[in-house]
Formats: C-alpha cells, structure tokens, sequence
C-alpha cells in the first residue's frame, strides 16, 4: 500500500548507504505496540491534498508521502513526546475506516523505514 511512497527516499545515496550499512536486521529489532516513535528535528514537512514531502535539512534526504503515510507523519509529529505504534494504528483504523489486521505489519514496516531513513526516531527505554 504506502511503502511505494517510499521509493523516491531510497534513491538517495546517503539513505542507501545508510540502510546497508546498519542492516535490515537491526531496524527491525524490537518494534512492540508500546514502542514510541517521534518525529526527527531536522525534518521539515510540506502538506498537500495528496499527501506530503518531508526534507531532513541535515542529511539533505528528501521523501515523499502518500495520503497515508502523511496521516502517519502528522499523527506522529502532533506529539512532542511521540506516539506510540498502539496510537497510530488506531488513529490509521478510525481514520481510513479499515481493519487492525490489514494494516498491521505494513504499519510497522513503514516506521521501520522511516526511522531507517533518520526521518523518524525511537525513544528508547532509559
């Protein structure tokens, strides 16, 4: 579904080393529903009807989103303490009126790419 919108980002050298370099693996680690994301505070967003375009002014990576995923994006980056991966599937639920199920791993796999990308963070437990 929205991890097509992702394709412009990976064409980015910066972001394709980045991505080998620290591994599938890696990012993959951990992801729970209470896991919290927050939004990167290099990254600047520019929204439209159709979706969104994300800059990281420090990496210099460009991104753009789908409706979706810039209803991820702005669900996420509304908090300063972040959302947790529980919220935002269910703001993604009571938003575009689908199931929990369908959405589930695609929604994990998105945030996992985002913050592959340094566009999205993961608080970590202290």
């Amino acid at each position: 579904m929205w991890l097509q919108t992702l394709g412009a980002c990976k064409n980015s050298m910066c972001v394709l080393i980045h991505y080998f370099a620290n591994g599938q693996k890696k990012a993959d680690e951990g992801v729970k529903l209470d896991t919290i994301f927050t939004a990167s505070e290099s990254v600047r967003v520019v929204s439209g009807p159709d979706g969104a375009a994300l800059l990281d002014i420090r990496r210099g990576v460009c991104c753009n989103l789908d409706v979706i995923g810039s209803a991820i994006w702005k669900q996420i980056a509304s908090s300063p303490s972040g959302a947790t991966v529980e919220s935002t599937l269910q703001y993604l639920v009571e938003t575009f009126k689908v199931s929990r199920r369908e959405i589930h791993e695609e929604t994990i796999a998105y945030l996992r790419k985002l913050e592959t990308q340094g566009l999205l963070l993961r608080k970590r437990d202290k």
